[in-house]
């Protein structure tokens, strides 16, 4: 009788020291205030043809994303993983044409997250083409939010 009482007593600061688990995303859900500031650059036969400034401020929410513990929706189509301070994202591919112009763009992201910013590096590769003519293309943008 005395070691079930015992037991019982313990049962409390047993049940209590479970570990909490905590979701890192958390402290990154919400409201942000976004700044992008970069380059496209279209290249012909290595000679600058033509540069596109990029430059955009908007108010953008993070939210959780996915079934998977790390991943976090970015506006409404960057979704990245994060895994401490790190953001990672998959490459992206994409074509998109108008007026006769074709871009065939590879972007690279990576970013760093802190409770109240967050940078994100962009980079872009591919080539553009007309009907007569073609040539590559370079450049990036650099993200930064700051938590509202």
């Amino acid at each position: 009788m005395r070691k079930l009482f015992f037991l019982l007593l313990l049962l409390p600061v047993i049940i209590s020291c479970e570990e909490e688990i905590v979701d890192e995303r958390d402290a990154f859900i919400g409201t942000w205030d976004m700044e992008i500031v970069g380059n496209l650059l279209l290249l012909q036969d290595n000679e600058l043809a033509y540069s596109l400034p990029l430059s955009n401020n908007l108010e953008i929410e993070i939210s959780k994303f996915g079934p998977f513990g790390n991943e976090m929706m970015i506006g409404t189509r960057m979704i990245c993983k994060l895994s401490g301070n790190k953001l990672s994202f998959e490459p992206e591919s994409t074509v998109q044409s108008t007026n006769g112009l074709t871009l065939q763009l590879r972007i690279t992201k990576s970013g760093v997250a802190s409770n109240s910013i967050i940078t994100i590096k962009e980079s872009y590769t591919g080539v553009w083409l007309t009907s007569s003519e073609k040539g590559a293309i370079s450049g990036s943008s650099n993200y930064t939010f700051i938590k509202k």
